[in-house]
């Protein structure tokens, strides 16, 4: 995140210069000021809305046009203009197909209630400094919520397992990173010679309320999501191990303990196993 990264130079070049509180009270508080504009500029950077230019916002559906709009409504000509749950437009599909269709309705209906500027609905694309920001959490919240729900009948096929269990692991791992570069970025900033001259008076300011108390959480629907594949037996214990060694302790212990359904899937036909 280039914010962070200038945040972090801004810190860096003023160690050169030595913390002085000669002068008195003028120049405590210029270092007050000082201090206090970092940690304000952080917060802007992570809670003020992100503004879209119009043109941008008119191109944000990108994704090949959301897939030439959701393949022509589905061939079916069905009425999607809100991207509403709709079993019809996966009927007669293959897993793979309603993969293909159940990625581009999710990255529409992320970008709908959560605009953002990503032009993929897969978090595994995103680097760390991609998390550490609101408005983009807001996003792949929504976006995960959809893609561990929309058309779970896909997951039958084992691309669109692997795709998934990737996904989540991408969400957990992002997560922790992100408030990783939070914990980072305090640290920094407490350590600064200009912090621990002015601690006292700029501890309670709300700016470095937030930016202390900032930890990004899991979404509860995109947990419910999970649990939901996971009890009804649509990943295997191969996904649902690479899910865990990314999830926090806490989660991964409640994902291990869900008694799974048997899997709803076709079984393969005898011959498969040559293959």
């Amino acid at each position: 995140m280039a914010d962070l990264q200038d945040i972090r130079a801004t810190l860096r070049e003023s160690r050169h210069q030595p913390a002085s509180v000669e002068g008195g009270r003028g120049g405590v508080t210029f270092w007050v000021v000082a201090v206090c504009a970092v940690f304000v500029g952080f917060a802007v950077v992570l809670f003020t809305p992100r503004l879209y230019p119009m043109q941008r916002s008119a191109a944000l559906p990108t994704f090949q046009e959301t897939r030439d709009r959701i393949e022509a409504e589905s061939r079916g000509e069905l009425p999607l203009t809100a991207l509403a749950a709709s079993p019809e437009r996966y009927t007669g599909r293959s897993a793979d197909e309603m993969g293909k269709i159940a990625d581009e309705v999710c990255f529409h209906r992320a970008q709908a209630t959560q605009p953002h500027g990503s032009k993929s609905p897969r978090l595994s694309t995103k680097v760390a400094s991609d998390f550490a920001d609101v408005d983009s959490m807001k996003h792949f919240d929504a976006l995960m919520q959809c893609m561990t729900t929309e058309a779970p009948a896909r997951f039958c096929a084992p691309r669109q397992r692997q795709m998934i269990a990737a996904e989540i692991a991408s969400y957990f791992r992002g997560i922790d990173q992100a408030n990783a570069t939070i914990r980072k970025v305090v640290a920094e900033m407490k350590a600064d010679p200009r912090y621990a001259a002015v601690s006292a008076e700029v501890a309670d300011t709300p700016a470095m309320q937030q930016l202390t108390s900032l930890k990004f959480t899991h979404d509860p629907k995109v947990l419910a999501g999970v649990e939901g594949l996971i009890r009804a037996g649509y990943l295997t214990s191969a996904e649902r191990g690479s899910i865990g060694a990314l999830a926090p302790p806490e989660i991964r212990d409640k994902l291990a303990r869900i008694v799974a359904n048997v899997s709803p899937c076709p079984k393969p036909p005898w011959w498969a196993m040559w293959k």
